[in-house]
């Protein structure tokens, strides 16, 4: 999480956020942070094109991908 949030184009890192994007969960992102676009942190590994898939077999960031902010 330091690393991350020492780049200079990131403002601010949300720990302990789930895992699953629920359209709640991303319009509080959009609305109250202002974030620009979600990546996931694991281990200090980005997932860009690597899926994230959740225990159905969904993707966890199809809302933020939908939305073009992934």
């Amino acid at each position: 999480m330091i690393m991350v949030n020492a780049m200079e184009w990131v403002d601010e890192v949300i720990s302990h956020a789930p895992y699953a994007i629920t359209e709640e969960f991303m319009n509080k992102l959009f609305d109250e942070y202002r974030i620009d676009y979600v990546i996931y942190l694991d281990d200090y590994i980005i997932h860009l094109d690597d899926p994230c898939l959740l225990l159905d077999g969904s993707d966890a960031y199809a809302l933020a991908k939908k939305a073009d902010q992934y």
